[in-house]
């Protein structure tokens, strides 16, 4: 469920200006949407073997208050009308790519959780299953002594999935930035998308997850 009180109210004129500017820039960016397509053509033939990490929408700020508490959006960053509005687009990119069939998995953070169910909309039909939270990617800013554990869950989570013959989907993982730079050493700007592709059969000395590139948004 998309939280809305969010403290922040869209006005028609406000939310037009937006969606005019990343309409703008969704059709001038093509070599990033033919570099987004030419991945999806692959991640269709095999998704198990391909993820995107995405770093939620915009939500001004840094961390979270004091008084954060997971399930509770009122007592966290959140998205405001422009990060929103990204989101969207940042869907309707993946759709415009081609993605057949995806499947979102979300920190338990609600500007993350947002921005999975904003960018679940550009798929009408039953392509898409309901956004799932995954622990493994929740934020551990300020708690840096969980970054190992949990980015090695992360590593041990994809690649069960790309040993699973039944997935079907490729997984659009929406995290933050701490998460994706342990994983990859991109430092993702708000709502970049991280290309990946998992190798099992990595050298000893290489890592299963490989970057194949990123699409700032």
């Amino acid at each position: 469920m998309i939280c809305e009180q969010r403290g922040f109210f869209r006005t028609a004129g406000k939310w037009t200006v937006a969606a005019s500017l990343f309409m703008v820039s969704l059709a001038v960016n093509s070599s990033e949407l033919n570099a987004l397509h030419n991945f999806v053509i692959e991640a269709n033939k095999d998704p198990a073997s391909y993820a995107i990490m995405i770093r939620h929408a915009l939500a001004p700020g840094t961390g979270d208050p004091v008084e954060f508490a997971i399930g509770a959006c009122e007592t966290q960053r959140n998205l405001d009308d422009v990060g929103r509005q990204q989101a969207r687009v940042m869907g309707e990119k993946l759709k415009q790519a081609g993605l057949s069939t995806v499947e979102f998995h979300s920190s338990q953070w609600c500007r993350c959780l947002d921005t999975a169910e904003l960018m679940r909309e550009a798929w009408s039909d039953n392509a898409v299953s309901e956004v799932k939270e995954l622990p493994a990617i929740n934020s551990f800013f300020r708690r840096y002594e969980r970054e190992e554990v949990q980015t090695a869950q992360l590593r041990q989570w994809l690649l069960q999935r790309q040993s699973d013959s039944a997935v079907d989907s490729l997984a659009v993982l929406v995290t933050h930035q701490v998460n994706i730079t342990a994983l990859t050493d991109v430092f993702p700007s708000s709502g970049e998308m991280v290309l990946l592709r998992i190798n099992a059969a990595a050298p000893a000395n290489g890592d299963v997850v490989e970057v194949l590139g990123s699409i700032e948004n």
